[in-house]
Order: C-alpha cells, then sequence, then structure tokens
C-alpha cells in the first residue's frame, strides 16, 4: 500500500499521502461519510475485493481515520464510523467532487450546494484565522522550523 511509499516524505502532503493517498481509500473515506458502516456495504458501494478491502479499513483503522465497534443489535456484526481525524477529510473530498465537476466530464451526477442557500459550490477556499477567504494566489507555504535546509529552499524558491 501507499503507506510504506510516503510516510516518510518531509512534505506535509507527502505525509498525508501515507494514510489517504490511494483511490481505495478515499472511496472507503467516501462511503464513511454517505453512512456506509458495514463491511458489505463497503466492498458493494466500493467494488473494492473482500482482501484489498480488509487491508484499508485495518489501515484506516490503525491510522486513526475510522472506529471500529460492535453493531447494537447483533454483537458480532463490526462497524465502521468517521473519528474526528476522519471528518476533517471532509473539506479534501468536498474539493475532490467540485474538481471533477469542473475538469471532468461525466454528466450531471453530484453538485455541492450551500445548505442554507442552496447556491452551487464552484471552489474550495483557504480560510485564514480571523476568517478571511484567502485566494489561491495569496497563499504561501511558510517554512518551519523542523523543514531540513533543501526542503527550505525548495518551498522559499517556490513562493518567493
Amino acid at each position: 500500500m501507499l503507506q510504506n511509499s510516503f510516510a516518510n516524505l518531509e512534505c506535509p502532503v507527502g505525509r498525508s499521502l501515507s494514510e489517504v493517498g490511494d483511490g481505495w481509500t478515499l472511496l472507503i473515506v467516501r462511503e464513511a461519510i454517505y453512512g456506509t458502516t458495514q463491511f458489505e456495504g463497503f466492498l458493494k458501494n466500493t467494488g473494492a475485493s473482500r482482501g484489498l478491502l480488509t487491508g484499508r479499513l485495518a489501515h484506516l483503522v490503525q491510522s486513526g481515520i475510522l472506529i471500529k465497534s460492535k453493531g447494537k443489535t447483533d454483537g458480532r456484526e463490526t462497524r465502521y464510523h468517521l473519528t474526528p481525524k476522519g471528518r476533517d477529510l471532509w473539506p479534501v473530498m468536498l474539493s475532490l467532487l467540485v474538481w471533477s465537476g469542473k475538469h471532468l466530464a461525466g454528466g450531471d451526477v453530484v453538485t455541492a450546494r450551500s445548505r442554507n442557500t442552496g447556491s452551487a459550490v464552484h471552489r474550495i477556499s483557504a480560510v485564514d484565522a480571523e476568517g478571511n477567504v484567502i485566494a489561491p494566489q495569496d497563499t504561501v507555504l511558510v517554512p518551519g522550523r523542523d523543514i531540513s535546509d533543501e526542503f527550505r529552499t525548495r518551498i522559499e524558491a517556490a513562493f518567493a
């Protein structure tokens, strides 16, 4: 799985890919967002094989993205639910949905809309600590104290 390939990268994007960096994993997260909780539901709705799904679910539980519990009506039945860490992937999933609608052909399948106004979501925006929307071109990456010299040079050159 991808987590072995990216886990030791310094870049936060690379490290994130070690946990959610393959399509199957993101499809499982999508299904959990949609309310799927049981193995058979994930199996049916993702199209993954049993072995692949078993491995990805175990990885997501081990990574703290899903939590595994026993069903209330039947203690033998395992259920999976998003943790707060998993729910924090919602903006990532929403960004992929909006990006797909803008750039990939596939018809009018799903549109993200504001619950309050009904307006279609056309882009996902960054918001600073004061609540100001920051345009992508106005966003910069700032090296932190634990960054290597090589990575610092790359980031500073990219955002000079």
